[in-house]
């Protein structure tokens, strides 16, 4: 892949001439050197270009058009949606985003059933930029989509574009993130601890949470009555917990339930409020652990392992060997508990696990929480 780079130095009136120089190598650095300059001299010139018989000319001379940004590219543009080469096709997209004209916005939508991942990617990214509510439709259709890196940029331009149709598409994906991460194939208990050590498994988290951030921001923005019912819900994620509190709070949201309020204090962390209602916390973050749901057991364990009460070990080893997981193994591993850590390690022996770990695994410490 090739990428711009600033001008040559050259006059203006030089590179519009090499522009049509025999020699392609002379033409491709004359549009790469045109693509940072933004003089609109070079507008027509360089509409001629996306007709050159070499992509990376063409796909050059996109770039350019889209860095100067005038309204008179925007046709051939939309012509260039249609070029046989992927990544014209995605230069031709991410120009008409920079250019922000809606004249574009139906042959962008056009183009979001295109073949290629990179130009259906570089297409949901345009159409944010240019923010036109036509789009709404089509982009919830595009999170269907087989690739995910397509699914998320949709997900961010329902999310800019802010349209109260795509409500429920956006409550979807925050209960279902992992449908906007790329995840690492995991197989056994030792995969999990080798992908939490480095390999892959915080950069999944961090987009995750970036996923979250925005279809948060665009859910208060929107400001549905569906919205409150459905961060509620997504409190017990143990790591976009903090920021859904945080928007419930903005909404003025108040717990109206005991359900609702443990979540909510898990949340926070706020280990002397859950405390001062310990037998109910308790009872309410055990049955969650009966949960089928990944990320409510994952809530619950993490809780109590921060909140670090002695009392409950005992509850949480008979839960590990009853109906142990590896998501419940991973969570005792290395907590600074030594009984929950060789109670882990043993049910990883019997179950055909083989562990190598060491301390920091773990995103909360036994006790953490005081």
């Amino acid at each position: 892949m090739v990428f711009c780079i600033g001008g040559s130095g050259k006059k203006i009136d030089n590179l519009i001439k090499e522009l049509r120089h025999e020699d392609i190598e002379t033409r491709f650095k004359a549009a790469t050197a045109l693509c940072n300059i933004g003089d609109s001299r070079a507008v027509e010139p360089l509409i001629a270009a996306l007709k050159d018989e070499n992509y990376g000319v063409r796909a050059r001379a996109a770039k350019a058009l889209g860095n100067i940004g005038d309204s008179q590219a925007v046709e051939p543009l939309t012509v260039a949606l249609k070029d046989d080469d992927w990544f014209v096709r995605s230069q031709a997209a991410e120009a008409l985003g920079n250019i922000g004209d809606r004249r574009a916005v139906e042959p962008l939508i056009t183009a979001l059933k295109d073949d290629d991942n990179f130009v259906r990617k570089e297409t949901a990214i345009a159409l944010a930029k240019i923010g036109d509510s036509r789009a709404v439709e089509p982009l919830i259709a595009v999170l269907k989509d087989d690739n995910v890196y397509v699914r998320s940029e949709s997900l961010r331009a329902l999310a800019k574009i802010g349209d109260s149709r795509a409500v429920e598409p956006l409550i979807a994906a925050l209960n279902d993130t992992d449908r906007y991460v790329q995840m690492k194939k995991i197989t056994s208990l030792e995969d999990l601890i080798v992908v939490r050590n480095g390999d892959g498994k915080d950069d999944d988290r961090n987009i995750r949470m970036e996923v979250v951030r925005v279809v948060v921001r665009a859910l208060v923005r929107i400001g549905d009555k569906r919205v409150i019912a459905a961060l509620v819900q997504a409190l017990r994620d143990w790591y976009a917990g903090g920021v859904i509190a945080s928007a419930l709070e903005k909404l003025n949201w108040q717990p109206q339930s005991i359900e609702n309020k443990v979540h909510y204090l898990v949340a926070k962390r706020d280990r002397y409020k859950l405390m001062q209602m310990w037998d109910r916390s308790k009872q309410i973050l055990l049955k969650d652990i009966e949960s089928n749901e990944y990320k409510v057991i994952e809530n619950s364990l993490y809780a109590f392992i921060g909140i670090g009460k002695k009392e409950i070990i005992k509850d949480l080893i008979t839960t590990l060997n009853r109906e142990g997981t590896k998501t419940m193994a991973e969570a005792y591993l290395n907590c600074g508990n030594k009984e929950l850590d060789d109670a882990a390690r043993d049910w990883a022996r019997r179950h055909g696990y083989s562990i190598s770990t060491g301390p920091g695994a773990h995103p909360v410490g036994w006790g953490s929480w005081y």
